[in-house]
């Protein structure tokens, strides 16, 4: 009996083909399968931003079976937070395995720092400063500017980019405490006159400088005497608690040296020459006044004229009639002598 075998083959499928005695046969049929499992994790290289993760999961076919990265997770699905390759091992339960790698890139993040908060005076302004070289810039006032001029109270806030990936800083800036200015109401003095100045006081204010200080006995208290040689203009300068400056000026009128001094005046309270006005002779804060009644009697002495006379006495109303002043401005200047009236 002559026996004989064939093999036909399609694809994975394979006939086998035994033919033995007078057209005798038998055939028998197997497909031999791949048993290699199938793997995918997406791209093969990713990137993020310094302050990132990227999660990369491994899918593959047939399921059940082991995974392991070179990072030593056995897990389908791990995190990447630094530059370099992930690779995983799938072995199926058959016992074949795949590999995958991924190349991750971890890009650097720009660099943002707009210093410590800070307070500003009025006047002052400050560069508030994010370069970052190759980056974009917005700032919260709406600025694509590296850096920006500010003077105003409020919280700024940048945010710088590059290659997508941003970073933010923010400042604070505040507002100092200003000082109140107030020198006073111009004034005007006699020829060799002295003028009492006087500043607004307030709890902000921490030092006082009058100037031209040669004018001023002492600069640097509120409420000096000054003694302009000729008509000047008078500087405060004051400083707040917070080291802020603000400035007043007023200006004091010098006259030549001429007393207009009234011969009557009527203290009987109607508000009309109620008092003997003698104008500018407060100028001479060392002056001395003196007047005397018909018989010789003091009835009225006083140093400096900073408040005029109103015809009293001891704290009493004089009765009417002529009495006789010596005036004298002192700094060198004429005495003068003569007589006033006192009306009702």
């Amino acid at each position: 009996t002559t026996r004989q075998s064939n093999v036909f083959t399609s694809g994975n499928n394979y006939w086998v083909v035994h033919t033995f005695a007078n057209r005798c046969f038998n055939i028998d049929t197997f497909r031999v399968a791949d048993g290699g499992p199938m793997l995918t994790i997406g791209n093969n290289t990713i990137s993020f931003c310094n302050t990132d993760s990227a999660l990369v999961t491994a899918t593959a076919t047939p399921t059940g079976g082991n995974y392991l990265w070179n990072t030593g997770e056995a897990t389908s699905n791990i995190y990447i937070k630094n530059t370099g390759v992930y690779s995983i091992k799938y072995t199926a339960t058959n016992g074949c395995y795949l590999s995958k790698s991924v190349q991750a890139v971890v890009k650097p993040l720009p660099y943002a720092n707009l210093g410590r908060d800070t307070s500003l005076c009025t006047y002052e302004n400050i560069i508030l400063n994010a370069f970052y070289p190759n980056a974009n810039y917005l700032w919260n006032t709406g600025e694509t500017t590296s850096n920006i001029t500010v003077r105003d109270s409020a919280l700024y806030t940048v945010a710088t980019t590059l290659n997508g990936c941003s970073v933010r800083d923010t400042i604070l800036v505040g507002r100092k405490i200003t000082p109140v200015v107030d020198a006073g109401a111009d004034a005007t003095i006699l020829a060799g006159g002295t003028v009492k100045l006087k500043a607004l006081q307030d709890i902000k204010n921490a030092n006082y400088l009058w100037y031209p200080s040669a004018y001023i006995d002492k600069p640097t208290i509120y409420n000096p005497f000054a003694t302009p040689p000729t008509t000047s203009f008078i500087y405060l300068k004051v400083t707040s608690v917070d080291n802020c400056v603000a400035v007043d000026t007023l200006l004091i009128t010098v006259k030549d040296f001429l007393l207009d001094i009234p011969n009557a005046f009527s203290p009987n309270g109607d508000g009309i020459n109620d008092t003997w006005v003698i104008n500018l002779l407060s100028s001479y804060i060392y002056s001395k006044i003196q007047v005397y009644n018909r018989y010789g009697q003091l009835v009225y002495n006083n140093t400096g004229y900073e408040k005029a006379w109103d015809g009293n006495s001891n704290g009493k109303p004089l009765p009417v009639g002529t009495y006789y002043y010596i005036i004298e401005p002192g700094f060198g200047r004429q005495v003068r002598t003569g007589w006033v009236a006192i009306l009702k």
